[in-house]
């Protein structure tokens, strides 16, 4: 069984200015596996996610994603930044889909003209894809024919075309109405059973409960708490984990 972790953060951090919103963040994620990350706003998990992403490039730190390394403490080019960008794929709160486009085109767009792939072969796997997520009956309905939850989940799909090395969801259920939310966590969840490597900031704790095998609890620009599900998330150690968690759950 291969033990080498996917993803190595150590070190990290992130200044906007005078203000650090990372102070020294360091983690593993395992192939296969999802890590949910959790926490007040402002604590600095949306710059954790897209650090990974480098859609906000680290001051400090080192980040391993399966064969890339790149050492913030230097300065990075923009070669790096692609490689270290190609290895996950970033689902966004916000849809951001082409409107003017089809779902199968949504998907395989960026597959076959940003990485100049055989078109059939992509739309065979965006296919596959669509089902997966739930969708493979709106394969070429219009995106404004879809409900917002069947449009986070096209996002989904379309970020799974292009062959990432785990996936990235930003609070992808915070935008819906709350009746839509269980057909995007059922698609997660479906993902996760499938084997993709997930790192996802949420606000559902239910959810984390039931998929994530890692849950990282952020304050402050640090982790205050780490550990599986049930530790972290229903037997807490730290004070302000209890803290935050009775707040959301009401049951500590």
């Amino acid at each position: 069984m291969n033990t080498t972790p996917l993803v190595q953060v150590s070190a990290l951090t992130k200044k906007f200015g005078k203000i650090e919103v990372l102070k020294g963040i360091d983690f593993n994620i395992s192939p296969g596996t999802v890590t949910a990350i959790i926490g007040p706003s402002g604590s600095g998990k949306t710059t954790i996610l897209r650090s990974l992403n480098a859609l906000d490039v680290a001051s400090s730190g080192h980040i391993t994603i399966g064969d890339v390394t790149i050492d913030f403490s230097k300065k990075v080019g923009r070669r790096e930044i692609s490689a270290l960008r190609a290895k996950s794929g970033m689902v966004f709160q916000a849809h951001g889909l082409f409107g003017h486009l089809k779902v199968l085109q949504n998907v395989t767009v960026g597959p076959v003209v940003g990485q100049k792939r055989n078109r059939k072969e992509v739309e065979a796997e965006a296919l596959e894809l669509l089902e997966l997520v739930g969708l493979s009956d709106k394969v070429h309905a219009r995106i404004h024919e879809l409900s917002g939850g069947q449009q986070q989940r096209v996002g989904i799909a379309r970020a799974l075309a292009l062959k990432p090395d785990l996936l990235l969801l930003d609070e992808p259920t915070s935008a819906l109405d709350p009746e839509l939310v269980g057909e995007v966590l059922r698609a997660i969840r479906n993902l996760a059973d499938t084997g993709w490597t997930l790192v996802i900031v949420t606000h559902e704790m239910q959810f984390a409960k039931q998929v994530a095998d890692q849950v990282l609890f952020i304050d402050q620009g640090l982790i205050v708490e780490r550990g599986t599900a049930a530790e972290v998330l229903e037997t807490p150690k730290h004070p302000r984990t209890r803290e935050f968690l009775a707040r959301i759950l009401g049951d500590f």
